[in-house]
C-alpha cells in the first residue's frame, strides 16, 4: 500500500506500450524487412498512433459511442470491446501521392536516396567456406553420442 502513494500519473508507460503494440501490427517481429521497408512501417505506425492517441470517443449520429467487438485468442472466447480507430492519415497520404509525388517524383526520390542505409549485420562477419562447414558437421556426427 505504501508503493501506491508513490505512483505518479505523469510517468505511466501505458501509452508507450500501446505504441509498441501498434508497431508490432505494422512490423511483426517474425518477418524480415529491408531497412527502408522497416523505416516506412515505423512511420506508418507513428502516424496511426498520433491520429488515434488522446482523441475523443467516436459516436453515432444518435450520440452512442462506437466500439468494435473482438475475441482475443488469449482470453479463451471472452469478448472485449475497444474503440474504433480512425484512418484519416491514409486519405491525406493518398492525396499527397497522387497530387504531388506522381506529378514530380524527383524531390521525393532524391530524399529517399539521401537516407543513409546501414550495412546488414551479416556483412560484419566473414563468410566461411561451405565445404569446411559441411566437413566439420559430418565429423561431429560421426563421433557418435557421448
Amino acid at each position: 500500500m505504501k508503493d501506491v502513494a508513490k505512483l505518479s500519473p505523469h510517468y505511466q508507460t501505458s501509452s508507450l506500450e500501446a505504441f509498441h503494440a501498434i508497431i508490432l501490427r505494422f512490423a511483426p517481429k517474425n518477418v524480415v524487412f529491408p531497412f527502408i521497408g522497416m523505416l516506412c512501417r515505423l512511420y506508418l505506425a507513428a502516424m496511426h498512433y498520433n491520429e488515434n492517441a488522446d482523441r475523443p470517443q467516436a459516436k453515432t449520429q444518435e450520440g452512442e459511442p462506437l466500439f468494435k467487438i473482438y475475441i482475443p485468442k488469449a482470453r479463451k472466447g471472452e469478448c472485449r470491446a475497444k474503440p474504433q480507430p480512425t484512418f484519416g492519415y491514409v486519405a491525406d497520404m493518398m492525396d499527397l501521392i497522387f497530387e504531388e509525388v506522381f506529378v514530380n517524383p524527383t524531390p521525393y526520390t532524391a530524399a529517399l536516396l539521401a537516407i543513409p542505409v546501414p550495412e546488414d549485420l551479416s556483412a560484419q562477419y566473414e563468410k566461411p567456406d561451405k565445404e569446411e562447414v559441411i566437413a566439420s558437421f559430418v565429423s561431429r556426427v560421426k563421433r557418435g553420442a557421448v
